[in-house]
């Protein structure tokens, strides 16, 4: 008997966790991946307005 108060996870539970963090990742990713272009504009501009002087 452990003296942990944490129950053991089993490989199942562990792989269902890493399984569950990469669907979380891919629903960011899905969900910024519209942004990007006006990112990129935004920095486009940005760098259009900056004189050449500055760094």
């Amino acid at each position: 008997m452990s003296n942990t108060i944490a129950r053991e996870s089993g490989a199942k539970q562990v792989l269902q966790m890493g399984i569950m963090g990469y669907v979380i990742a891919f629903g960011v990713a899905l969900l910024l991946f519209p942004l990007l272009p006006l990112l990129a504009a935004l920095k486009l501009v940005d760098m259009l307005r900056r004189s050449p002087g500055q760094t």
